[in-house]
């Protein structure tokens, strides 16, 4: 009996301090558990603040992009217009070039066309002349 009553000491005790070192190892990852909880809860707060970030710079690279966008079709539309510009001028300059070439011809004939009534001109002035000096 007294053994038995020593060995269930022993296995009571030997309970015990497995029940003590279950307790306190308990304890350990229940700090664990805490701790783990604060740092899940702090990613988290992170993550939403850099999400929050990313979708800031989203929309301005949206807004980015949408105004290269406008400033490209803005510059095409001017390209157009110079082209169109410098083309309506190329046609004017020609159409100019070819009314200052009728212009010189049409000079040319009416100074040709003046010499010949000059000289009809001092023709008829002899003839009046000799006319005269024959009567």
């Amino acid at each position: 009996l007294k053994r038995q009553l020593a060995k269930l000491t022993k296995d009571h005790e030997d309970v015990n301090s497995l029940c003590q070192k279950l307790r306190a190892k308990n304890k350990d990852l229940g700090v664990q558990v805490s701790q783990l909880r604060r740092d899940v809860r702090e990613q988290s707060k992170d993550a939403r603040g850099l999400q929050t970030q990313q979708k800031s710079g989203d929309v301005r690279l949206n807004r980015a992009l949408a105004e290269v966008a406008r400033l490209k079709e803005k510059l095409a539309k001017q390209k157009d217009a110079v082209s169109d510009v410098a083309g309506e001028k190329e046609e004017r300059l020609l159409k100019q070039e070819k009314e200052i070439r009728l212009l010189e011809r049409q000079r040319a004939e009416l100074l040709g066309a003046f010499k010949k009534q000059l000289k009809l001109i001092d023709i008829l002035k002899r003839q009046k002349m000799h006319i005269e000096a024959a009567r």
